[in-house]
């Protein structure tokens, strides 16, 4: 789920100034998941943002916190759970920080039929022995998420959501913004951590991270001219576009 997540913000809808796509190796992401987990036992909330990043969930900061798959640079600085019965709530996290993670027990008939490209758009019944994380990222027109997992995505409605058992929350990570402080919808850091308060996230810490980038222009570019670098379009696959 979060390198998932780390990916979809470092595309950057595919526009110039963004990219390329982070791909955490996997050979360190397996290590890293067995090290902390203490084997294929999954992972919790508290070992990827919270202070059980160790062996065998030991204390120690969460692993999305010093980096996912070793890699000081795929990090988050700040997380808030969320409750996704709040439709609004989700969708602007969505629109402001491109995801939402989800941890969620899986029906069993999801998880043996599954493929990518497809649509669960209504209540199924939950397996909490079939524990998963993963991001819904993408609000299409119908008002469903897009889930990312095994490689591919599916669509899910909200019905979909709430009958899995769903706990969910968001992180605010730098991997959002390029190197003058905008994301790929033209919105400076300053901006975009404002909303991050504007929802219960930490002052001190978006202060911290909106002193890392250039300060916003006056006035502030467009989403069509967002002050761009050198990009490489790393796959061509599915871009994130939220509704808002």
């Amino acid at each position: 789920m979060a390198a998932h997540v780390n990916g979809i913000r470092t595309y950057g809808q595919g526009k110039p100034g963004f990219g390329p796509e982070l791909q955490a190796p996997v050979e360190a992401l397996e290590s890293q998941y067995e090290t902390v987990s203490g084997g294929d036992n999954g992972t919790t909330e508290d070992m990827l943002v919270g202070n059980a990043g160790g062996p065998g969930g030991a204390a120690g900061p969460g692993i999305w916190l010093t980096g996912i798959a070793g890699d000081p640079k795929a990090v988050v600085v700040d997380h808030l759970d969320i409750d996704p019965s709040n439709v609004s709530l989700v969708r602007f996290c969505h629109d402001q920080f491109y995801h939402v993670c989800m941890a969620w027990s899986v029906p069993d008939e999801l998880l043996q039929t599954w493929t990518s490209g497809s649509s669960w758009l209504s209540p199924m019944t939950p397996n909490p022995e079939n524990g998963h994380f993963t991001p819904l990222s993408d609000v299409d027109a119908s008002g469903n998420y897009r889930l990312w997992t095994w490689g591919g995505w599916c669509w899910v409605s909200q019905d979909f959501v709430m009958s899995v058992q769903p706990q969910c929350f968001v992180t605010l990570s730098p991997l959002q913004f390029n190197a003058q402080g905008f994301d790929s919808h033209g919105r400076h850091v300053s901006d975009v951590g404002s909303a991050w308060v504007s929802i219960g996230g930490d002052t001190a810490i978006v202060s911290a991270l909106v002193a890392k980038y250039p300060a916003k222009p006056s006035p502030a570019p467009g989403p069509d001219t967002i002050p761009s670098g050198t990009f490489v379009d790393p796959d061509g696959g599915p871009t994130n576009t939220p509704v808002s």
